[in-house]
C-alpha cells in the first residue's frame, strides 16, 4: 500500500496508514503538532515491535495526556534508580547515608538543630564535650 504524501482522514485516515508503516518497522519518530492519548492508544498495539520511539510534539494537548506523560517519566525515573541500585549498590548505600546523616535531629536547644552527621563527627572524632551545630555553634554535652 502506498503512502500519499498528504494524509486530510477524509479519504485516508492516519492511523490506518501509521499502523500500517509500524507493521514493517522497528523504529518510529514522530513529529506532531498536536498530541492527544486518544491517538496514541489507536496506534500502540502496533508498538510491540518498535525498538525504538522518538516522539516531537506541540505544546497543543490535553491535561489528561500531560498528567499521562509526568506519570512516564516519574516510572522511568524509578526504574533507572532501581537499576542503578542493582548495578553500584554501594554508591546507592553512600548517597542514603549521605541524605540520612544530614536529617536534623529534635535538639535538647530548639535553637540549635543538631543533624546526625554532626552526632557522628562527635563519636569519630576528637569526643570532646562540645559538638558544633548545623550552624557553627558548639554546645556542651555536660560530660
Amino acid at each position: 500500500m502506498t503512502t500519499p504524501d498528504i494524509i486530510d482522514n477524509r479519504n485516508q485516515k492516519l492511523v490506518d496508514s501509521i499502523n500500517c508503516i509500524l507493521d514493517s518497522s522497528d523504529a518510529a519518530h514522530f513529529a506532531v503538532g498536536y498530541f492527544f492519548l486518544s491517538g496514541f492508544i489507536a496506534i500502540a498495539p502496533r508498538l510491540t515491535n518498535i525498538k525504538e520511539m522518538r516522539l516531537l510534539i506541540g505544546n497543543t494537548s490535553n491535561r489528561e495526556t500531560i498528567e499521562q506523560l509526568a506519570e512516564g517519566y516519574r516510572r522511568l525515573e524509578l526504574i533507572k534508580d532501581k537499576i542503578e541500585a542493582q548495578t553500584y549498590p554501594k554508591r546507592i548505600l553512600r548517597q542514603e547515608m549521605v541524605l540520612l546523616l544530614s536529617v536534623p535531629l529534635i535538639s535538647p536547644y530548639p535553637a540549635f538543630p543538631i543533624s546526625l552527621l554532626v552526632v557522628k563527627r562527635w563519636f569519630d572524632g576528637s569526643r570532646g564535650s562540645n559538638v558544633e551545630t548545623c550552624h557553627g555553634t558548639s554546645l556542651s554535652w555536660g560530660r
